[in-house]
């Protein structure tokens, strides 16, 4: 939401979109469900990276998605978005 924001003060959500990092969302404190479902909300969703990483390790470590539940709600988000 935070950089839709900066995109949308200075007129340039035109111009950019969204690549949401599944992993970035979970360092963030974040699910990625919830970034994808924010970003398609606010109509920014360009792109996602769907890495997961340890939540426990504390850095980006590009593993491949795991949790079932988390796949079936970010792939529910986008295509309910037409994605």
């Amino acid at each position: 939401g935070t950089t839709a924001g900066f995109l949308r003060e200075f007129g340039l959500e035109k111009d950019f979109r969204l690549n949401v990092e599944c992993n970035h969302a979970t360092l963030a404190g974040h699910s990625c469900s919830h970034e994808i479902e924010t970003a398609v909300a606010m109509d920014m969703l360009g792109g996602l990276d769907a890495n997961t990483g340890d939540p426990q390790v504390g850095w980006d470590t590009d593993q491949f998605m795991t949790d079932g539940r988390e796949a079936a709600l970010v792939l529910s988000a986008i295509v309910r978005s037409n994605g």
